[in-house]
């Protein structure tokens, strides 16, 4: 009883005083992190009935990052100061997932690399882009790369398991002997955006398509930019 009246009090006490204009949803992660917060900034852009959130940095060359599932920009956040020191950084949560708000007309991943192009070609005026995915993020980097080459100057894939590797207990996971490689505020932070309304429907919808995915792959003419291809611990594999 004595802690709840604290509370109540300690609540009234910030609503007289006020406690200045409150931090939007998508900004309180990076607030905490004042380095960070100077030098990125959010943005959002309307793209066919999507509202997209980009967060943006650094200058030079542009490098787009495209996350997997279940995550959402705030993957990258601890490699975007590094790429900002020589890049232009655009962290993109893909549609329908993170803060970007609204359903796609597909979740297939050639039709999320033509919202991610409409983003950063038409919206932002990008059009020599290196496109780095992680994960599934990577399947949309590839058919961004692969429908729009004239704008994109690299591709980066990253992380696109196979199955075996990412069953029950598999390989990419450790197994049993794996623990976390996540903070709490991390797992806070994606946990944020999945909680909304038809978030989760989304990043379902993003494996419901796989087979369209490999169709469209296959079709796909041979891509004719530098690619480096990376595996579970960020080790560079392959470049051609």
């Amino acid at each position: 009883m004595v802690t709840a009246l604290a509370a109540l009090l300690a609540l009234g006490a910030a609503a007289c005083t006020g406690t200045g204009p409150e931090v939007p949803t998508h900004e309180a992660i990076t607030r905490e992190d004042p380095w960070f917060a100077g030098r990125f900034r959010h943005g959002f852009a309307d793209v066919d009935g999507v509202r997209m959130h980009c967060v943006t940095g650094g200058s030079g060359s542009p490098v787009v990052l495209l996350h997997g599932w279940p995550q959402t920009w705030y993957g990258w956040w601890e490699v975007m100061p590094e790429l900002a020191e020589h890049h232009t950084v655009h962290a993109i949560d893909l549609p329908g997932l993170g803060d970007s708000t609204g359903a796609p007309s597909g979740y297939d991943k050639a039709t999320l690399a033509r919202y991610a192009h409409t983003l950063v070609a038409d919206r932002l005026g990008v059009r020599d882009a290196a496109a780095v995915g992680h994960d599934l993020g990577a399947a949309v980097a590839f058919q961004y790369a692969a429908q729009f080459p004239e704008d994109t100057e690299r591709l980066g894939y990253l992380d696109l398991s196979l199955f075996s590797q990412v069953s029950f207990n598999g390989t990419a996971f450790g197994g049993d002997a794996a623990t976390s490689p996540f903070s709490e505020a991390e797992i806070d932070e994606h946990a944020r955006t999945y909680r909304e309304p038809g978030a989760l429907s989304g990043g379902f919808e993003l494996y419901r398509s796989l087979g369209a995915d490999v169709r469209a792959t296959e079709s796909a003419p041979p891509l004719d930019v530098p690619t480096p291809v990376g595996t579970g611990w960020w080790r560079r594999t392959r470049s051609s």
